[in-house]
């Protein structure tokens, strides 16, 4: 994050989530009034850098996404369970490694 300056004492103690700021700042840019200090703002407030800002606005401008993107979650079949837990939990003795 970039030094405190006069927009430091402004927005000190301020938090804004994610949704409300990239939702608040498209509403400028469609405006024609998007600027930097904007977005320096807006990174102050958001507890973020400035870049991130920036990514998170071609975000939603591109993949129409506000929010963060879902993370991929490892699922195990029934049989994986079923193995690991006869193994008692030594996956190398299920997969062979």
């Amino acid at each position: 994050m970039e030094e405190p300056g006069a927009w430091g004492e402004v927005t000190a103690g301020l938090r804004v989530s994610r949704l409300v700021l990239v939702a608040r700042l498209l509403e400028l840019e469609a405006a024609g009034a998007l600027t930097t200090a904007h977005v320096r703002a807006g990174a102050q407030v958001g507890g973020v850098n400035v870049r991130t800002v920036w990514r998170w606005l071609d975000a939603a401008r591109t993949e129409s996404r506000m929010e963060r993107r879902p993370r991929a979650r490892l699922e195990l079949s029934d049989q994986a369970w079923g193995c690991w837990l006869r193994r008692a939990g030594m996956w190398r003795r299920c997969t062979g490694i």
